[in-house]
């Protein structure tokens, strides 16, 4: 997380809010304003991506472009589009294996001051493996040790100089006899066919 330039990538991802409720994180893939997330995070309703310009929070409805559906065997993915340009982007890692060092970048909203914090939490790469589309090779699920937190749903998945891998979709929990409690096992992003 030293090494990743988090100004930069504050600048490059969002949260999602339905109604003043959170709802997760987005990553900006396209200066037109495309932005990549969680589908499960944008099931219905008016969405609005907040982020920070010039230095101040703002709020953007954003417009549903395309969304996956889980139960049709397609990646829990979605693309939402807001109506201005985004001055930055993130760039899409080429090549990665297991063992590869990962970033899951996150945000925490402070609700008293209302600003935006980057949170990297490091891990990695435990494998690499075909999504269960009915298309071969439609998608890809990268399982990986990094620790994610509430919200973190939709954010960004990231090599350790800070190309995007993919989009953060869910966690795993094991059941620990010793503690009597829940533990992360793995964590979970599915990433896009790029061609």
């Amino acid at each position: 997380a030293e090494e990743l330039d988090t100004t930069r990538v504050s600048t490059n991802f969002i949260w999602i809010g339905n109604k003043f409720a959170w709802y997760g994180t987005a990553a900006a893939i396209d200066r037109r304003g495309y932005f990549l997330t969680a589908a499960h995070c944008v099931k219905r309703g008016q969405f609005w991506l907040a982020f920070l310009r010039d230095g101040k929070l703002q709020a953007e409805r954003a417009r549903l472009v395309w969304r996956g559906d889980v139960k049709k065997r397609e990646p829990d993915l979605a693309v939402l589009c807001v109506s201005l340009p985004i001055s930055q982007t993130f760039e899409w890692a080429a090549e990665f294996t297991t063992g590869t060092p990962v970033i899951d970048v996150g945000l925490s909203l402070d609700n008293h001051s209302r600003v935006l914090k980057t949170q990297c939490m490091a891990g990695m790469i435990l494998k690499v493996s075909e999504g269960l589309s009915a298309v071969p090779s439609d998608y890809t699920v990268v399982s990986h040790n990094s620790p994610l937190r509430h919200g973190d749903s939709g954010g960004p998945l990231v090599l350790s100089d800070g190309r995007l891998l993919g989009i953060n979709v869910s966690e795993t929990l094991d059941f620990q006899w010793s503690h009597l409690s829940l533990e992360p096992e793995h964590g979970e992003a599915h990433r896009p066919n790029l061609a």
